[in-house]
């Protein structure tokens, strides 16, 4: 399996020196998160940059917002499957699901046609769309259709698709991060992986959330996250794993802390993934447990 990560780890540096931490803490390669910078310079120069540090772009992941219309996010993932498609030996491009009773909704009809336009763009190329499941601030939510894995896992397996699965986010939910594997594993092919702290945050923003209490460095919250890279490589899991950081975690804004605390991460989940390369995921086995986001 790769260990990627994410450039949203280390905002505000340049794309530059985010691909020359990620090769002197030993990370495999990269997912971009873009931004005006990385769209303006394109898909080129971005991958020439990366292979001058020594580490491949393997993921693309649309831009950020605190808040995007319908229609700006699907502007963005089409910008993020261009991009992609431009990039030889990327693998991914990540794409949110979205809330709602179902796909039949304006919101789900809407989803789904930016899937199959991005899913267009995507064929010629080696880059394949996951569909990453949603976070809440919520503290008892109320999951929506695509909230519940069991269903995510579904229409993916409907429209041959990968699973980003978020460690933070599947917690946010309830659900218990190591069992959810046995639900999504066939179609899983990234993990975000982050610690999740139990404190709750002290303002009601989802962009102060993920930099304060979700997306910490692992072994600082209260996730089995040892368990469940152990987990990973008992199943021979052969993706992608994206250390997903919030940049406050990390310190980002100083070079050698960034470095010092992302090579003691990278240490850390070497140490519980021992077998580091290994063959294709399967993709025969039909998931038997219905997620419980109570649990």
């Amino acid at each position: 399996m790769d260990l990627l990560i994410s450039t949203a780890s280390l905002i505000p540096r340049s794309f530059s020196d985010a691909a020359y931490i990620a090769r002197t803490v030993g990370a495999d390669g990269l997912e971009i998160v873009l931004n005006r910078h990385l769209l303006a310079v394109g898909p080129h120069l971005a991958a020439e940059t990366a292979a001058e540090h020594g580490v491949p772009i393997r993921s693309i992941h649309p831009s950020l917002h605190m808040h995007a219309r319908p229609e700006v996010v699907r502007d963005d993932m089409i910008a993020a499957a261009t991009y992609a498609a431009a990039i030889p030996g990327c693998r991914t491009v990540v794409m949110h699901s979205v809330g709602g009773a179902g796909l039949h909704t304006t919101t789900g009809r809407a989803f789904l046609d930016t899937v199959n336009d991005v899913c267009n763009i995507l064929a010629p190329s080696d880059a394949r769309l996951t569909i990453e499941n949603r976070g809440t601030l919520h503290p008892q939510p109320k999951p929506d259709f695509l909230d519940r894995l069991l269903n995510l896992y579904r229409v993916c397996e409907e429209w041959e698709l990968g699973i980003t699965f978020d460690t933070a986010h599947a917690a946010s939910y309830g659900l218990h991060i190591v069992t959810s594997l046995d639900i999504i594993f066939p179609r899983l092919r990234t993990v975000h992986f982050s610690d999740r702290r139990e404190d709750p945050p002290f303002v009601a923003s989802s962009f102060v959330n993920a930099l304060t209490r979700e997306h910490q460095l692992p072994g600082t919250g209260i996730l089995p996250l040892e368990w469940m890279l152990q987990r990973l490589n008992a199943k021979r899991y052969a993706g992608a794993i994206t250390l997903e950081l919030s940049p406050l975690a990390v310190q980002a804004w100083s070079a050698k802390r960034a470095v010092t605390r992302l090579t003691q991460t990278v240490a850390f989940m070497r140490e519980h993934t021992a077998v580091s390369q290994h063959p294709a995921t399967p993709t025969d086995h039909t998931p038997e447990r219905q997620p419980r986001p109570d649990r």
